[in-house]
């Protein structure tokens, strides 16, 4: 898979987050944190590199691991009472 592949395929799924149909899904804090790594993916995908923000790329790459387990406990609970 290529690196464009892969951030279209990000994309996406952040686009799904955002459309979706169980607003109690993501709470507002969670909700924001994911939008930051979907506007890095703009950036990435678009070629703006040169604006990166070597910063704001090290704090996310520091709450990455925390938001992913955020996220996979809210979706993971969700399910559960869907099934």
């Amino acid at each position: 898979m290529t690196l464009e592949e892969l951030t279209e395929e990000i994309n996406m799924e952040l686009k799904l987050i955002e459309t979706t149909p169980f607003p109690a899904l993501f709470d507002e804090s969670l909700k924001a944190d994911l939008t930051g790594f979907r506007k890095f993916r703009h950036v990435a995908h678009h070629g703006y590199g040169f604006l990166l923000d070597w910063g704001r790329l090290i704090m996310g790459i520091e709450k990455i691991e925390n938001i992913y387990l955020r996220f996979k406990t809210r979706v993971s609970g969700n399910w559960q009472e869907l099934v």
